[in-house]
């Protein structure tokens, strides 16, 4: 087997793999309608459902505000989506997380890592 066909079916092999660990989650926005009193009422609606991976932060990937620890920061990696800001939030498994960093890998629309930690949105 040429070492081309042998890469080939390792490819096709973790690509099989992959499906075992994409997530399902949602990112939602802030949304703020006039109450009627010339105040607003906010509320936060869906922005887009994404399937991707999930991981602990590791501290070498990411350094954020000192207050911060590094355990309690997720990992979310997916293609990239217009439109996304940190002052979204991320809906996964039921619970909330406030996003703190958006970084692009490679090319801006190819692949987006976002940081966020759990359970520190409101």
């Amino acid at each position: 087997m040429s070492i081309k066909a042998k890469v080939r079916a390792g490819i096709a092999r973790a690509q099989n793999k992959l499906s075992e660990f994409v997530e399902v989650f949602a990112f939602e926005e802030i949304t703020e309608t006039p109450d009627g009193q010339g105040g607003y009422s906010v509320s936060w609606s869906n922005f887009v459902n994404i399937q991707g991976f999930t991981k602990q932060a590791s501290e070498n990937e990411i350094k954020l505000d000192d207050h911060i620890k590094t355990n309690e920061v997720k990992k979310f990696s997916f293609e990239y989506v217009a439109g996304l800001k940190t002052d979204m939030r991320i809906l996964y498994k039921n619970d909330y997380y406030n996003i703190h960093k958006i970084e692009s890998i490679q090319d801006s629309d190819l692949w987006i890592n976002v940081y966020a930690t759990k359970n520190k949105a409101t």
